[in-house]
């Protein structure tokens, strides 16, 4: 009876505490699946709170902060007829207040830290900027398409005021890619010293690691994000993008044609290079061409045009002649000069042929107002305003246009900005954009696809085609 009843009593404990290991096991369970859903939780809102701290905001100025620039993209012409009517106009005041230590500088507006992407840190670009005046859009337009990798030279007009100066120096002070080329310059609207401001900024940038150098002017704005440009760039794979046209006769001076061939205009650094040197039986000769000065320039051909050419007696002959000789010419005919074979250069035969070939480094509007959105014409050229952003910059395949004036029209400038913002850091980033076969099929492209199909031969000017993509059309 006892044992029976021992028994009993055994099994109803051992019941008893399987019950409570199931419960507790249970607990566990509940608990566990609640505090990981917790944590995973907490990681979710911790993650999505580190993206939109890494997503940064674009700082309107003051005097466009009012605009709705997203209307002025989407075809509300209500809303671009009416800020054409009341356009934002703003002019740098040399004695004006301007805080430019660095931290104000960067209060301004947003300048990222890190490459934003493993292409981009893998392919740094070097852009030569010659500068003269309206500080703010180039403080704007520096933040726009900067990059830490890339390097920044800006060849400073002589005769520019001594505040804008100033600030240009006190904004390369803030970053260690940014300077002031040594070297100045009087630079003149006839283009009297800007090649001789560029080379100088090449110079110094050659001893920096970079892929491709793009020559600028003081009102050139990118339109596309360091992304497109780095995609577009590679894909020229070292061909300069430079345009080349035939230069008009009445800027060539009578009797030049004999001070052009290379011995006489002592070219190479080497004179070696000059014994014997002949080109289809004749001593070599610069072949004269003429184009924007706005070019990009491959790292092959800067360190060629530094390293192996001495371009000064070249320069004071172009400077000597006279005002129009010489004007946009050096880039373009060192480029098509068939004998100098430059670095990813190109032919004279298609100017031979009477053909232009463009570029695509920079975007303008010459002479044809029924072009020009805005309707406003300075020096023949059009000056953008907000009737052209939809319809013209956002849809080019160039990687600059010329120009924006903030005296114009400042809130055209500022919108922009804030669509090329929005682009690098809001929406995704992506090349989707781009039609790849459009850039591979530039005239200039393809000529050095065909030098480099058979490096060690010439190539047979028989086979290279001349005409230009007819139509760009983005990809998506």
């Amino acid at each position: 009876m006892l044992q029976k009843s021992s028994g009993s009593i055994g099994g109803r404990l051992y019941v008893r505490y399987c019950l409570l290991f199931v419960l507790a096991f249970g607990l566990v369970a509940i608990y566990k699946l609640h505090f990981s859903k917790s944590i995973q939780s907490s990681s979710n809102n911790n993650r999505r709170d580190e993206n939109n701290r890494k997503k940064p905001k674009f700082f309107h100025p003051p005097a466009t902060s009012h605009l709705e620039c997203h209307r002025l993209f989407n075809n509300d012409m209500d809303y671009v007829e009416q800020c054409a009517q009341q356009r934002v106009k703003f002019e740098d005041q040399p004695n004006g207040y301007l805080p430019m230590d660095c931290a104000s500088i960067k209060q301004r507006n947003y300048f990222t830290n890190l490459p934003m992407s493993a292409q981009e840190a893998n392919f740094p670009i070097a852009h030569a900027r010659i500068v003269y005046q309206d500080y703010g859009q180039l403080e704007m337009e520096l933040a726009a398409g900067y990059a830490p990798q890339n390097w920044y030279c800006y060849a400073l007009d002589a005769k520019s005021d001594p505040v804008f100066q100033m600030r240009i120096r006190a904004l390369a002070d803030c970053f260690p890619n940014v300077f002031v080329a040594k070297k100045q310059f009087v630079v003149k609207r006839k283009g009297v010293n800007m090649d001789a401001s560029f080379v100088e900024c090449i110079k110094e940038l050659v001893e920096m690691p970079w892929k491709y150098v793009i020559l600028l002017q003081n009102h050139d704005i990118q339109i596309r994000t360091n992304l497109e440009i780095v995609q577009v760039l590679q894909w020229l794979n070292g061909t300069n993008d430079i345009e080349v046209a035939k230069p008009p006769a009445s800027r060539i001076p009578t009797g030049v044609g004999s001070e052009l061939d290379f011995e006489s205009l002592r070219l190479f650094r080497n004179e070696s290079k000059y014994i014997k040197q002949l080109y289809n039986g004749l001593p070599p000769k610069l072949q004269l061409a003429k184009g924007y000065v706005e070019s990009s320039l491959s790292r092959a051909m800067a360190e060629f045009i530094v390293r192996d050419l001495n371009l000064e007696p070249l320069l004071e002959l172009m400077r000597g002649k006279n005002k129009e000789f010489g004007r946009e010419m050096l880039f373009p005919s060192l480029h098509s000069t068939d004998a100098l074979e430059a670095p990813g250069g190109f032919t004279h035969k298609c100017l031979d042929e009477g053909k232009r070939v463009k570029h695509i480094t920079r975007f303008s509007v010459w002479y044809n107002p029924s072009h020009c959105g805005s309707h406003h014409m300075r020096h023949s050229i059009c000056v953008f305003g907000v009737e052209d952003l939809g319809p013209n910059l956002a849809v080019l395949p160039h990687l600059f246009a010329n120009k924006l004036m903030p005296g114009f029209d400042f809130g055209a400038i500022a919108c922009w900005y804030e669509k090329l913002f929005n682009r690098s850091y809001v929406e995704l980033r992506t090349v989707a954009r781009l039609n790849e076969d459009y850039y591979k099929s530039l005239p200039h492209v393809r000529f050095n696809q065909l030098r480099a199909a058979n490096p060690e031969i010439r190539v047979n000017l028989s086979e290279v085609d001349c005409d230009f993509p007819t139509r760009y059309e983005n990809a998506n």
